[in-house]
């Protein structure tokens, strides 16, 4: 289920374009950040981020959720 803080965390990672310094900015190791997100992924059943060098870029289903998050 989508909680309040992954839709905190997706748009979190997009603005800062690294988990590690969204997880700076969330008070939070990058590790666990990087857990949580692929636990949510795994809840979810699908992708929504795919790694870009160091960078972390939204899929077109990580997109769509954070548009509906923005609302």
């Amino acid at each position: 289920m989508l909680e309040r803080q992954h839709l905190q965390m997706l748009k979190t990672i997009e603005d800062a374009g690294t988990v590690t310094k969204a997880a700076a900015i969330l008070c939070l190791s990058q590790s666990a950040l990087s857990h949580a997100m692929k636990k949510l992924e795994q809840q979810l059943g699908f992708a929504v981020w795919r790694r870009a060098g160091r960078n972390v870029v939204l899929t077109d289903a990580g997109v769509k959720i954070l548009i509906a998050a923005n609302r």
